[in-house]
C-alpha cells in the first residue's frame, strides 16, 4: 500500500540524551470537544478556532517528511494525549522522559476558555495530529532550521529511568502531577 523511501521512524529509537520535540500544538481538539460536549461558552472567534481544531485537524504530512529526511528515527503522532503518547514512545524505547510544561506551545484560545483546566487539555487531549519526536540535539538543530516557521518546539529530554515514565516539570523544575490522563483504548467506559 506504500513505499518507505527513508529509514522508518519508529517509537523504539529514543535514547537518553535525545531531546523531545513537538511539531504543532496540542490541546485545541480537546478544548473543542469540551465546548461541544459540555456546552461551554466562548466568544465566536475563539469557539470557531477550537471547534475547527476538533472537527478538522490538519495532519502534519509535510513536516513528517522533513523529519524523516533530516534523520529523525523516533516519532509518533499525538492521538491519545501528549503525556500518554510520550509514555508509549518511552516504553517502546526502554527509556523515560522529562517534559517541561513551560516549553509546550499553548494556544491562547485554550487558556481563555479553560483558565483553570487548560493544562489538562494540553497534557491529556488527543486528536490534534501533532507529531512528537526525539533525536540527538545536533539533528534537532537541523530540524528547527528546516521547520523555521515556529511549528516545532523542544519540550523535553529523554532520560534513563523506568521505561515509559514521564516526569512533568514546570519552569522551576518542580514536578507536576496532571489531573487528567490520555485516552486508554482498553478502559471500559
Amino acid at each position: 500500500i506504500g513505499v518507505c523511501t527513508h529509514r522508518p521512524m519508529t517509537r523504539s529509537a529514543a535514547v537518553p540524551g535525545d531531546v523531545v520535540a513537538l511539531v504543532g500544538s496540542v490541546g485545541a481538539s480537546e478544548a473543542g470537544l469540551r465546548i461541544l460536549r459540555d456546552s461551554v461558552e466562548a466568544h465566536d472567534q475563539v469557539r470557531s478556532v477550537l471547534l475547527n481544531a476538533h472537527r478538522r485537524p490538519t495532519p502534519r504530512l509535510v513536516e513528517g517528511k522533513i523529519l524523516a529526511e533530516a534523520g529523525i528515527l523516533c516519532a509518533l503522532d499525538v492521538s491519545d494525549g501528549l503525556v500518554d503518547d510520550l509514555a508509549k514512545l518511552c516504553h517502546a524505547s526502554g527509556v523515560a522522559a522529562k517534559l517541561d510544561v513551560s516549553a509546550i506551545p499553548i494556544l491562547h484560545e485554550i487558556r481563555e476558555v479553560f483558565a483553570d483546566g487548560y493544562l489538562d487539555c494540553v497534557l491529556a487531549g488527543g486528536e490534534d495530529y501533532a507529531l512528537l519526536c526525539t533525536s540527538p540535539p545536533t539533528i534537532m538543530t537541523k530540524v528547527l532550521e528546516l521547520l523555521s516557521d515556529g511549528s516545532t518546539t523542544v519540550i523535553g529530554t529523554v532520560i534513563r529511568g523506568e521505561p515509559g515514565q514521564v516526569l512533568i516539570v514546570d519552569d522551576k523544575d518542580h514536578e507536576i502531577t496532571p489531573r487528567a490522563r490520555g485516552w486508554d483504548h482498553f478502559k471500559k467506559t
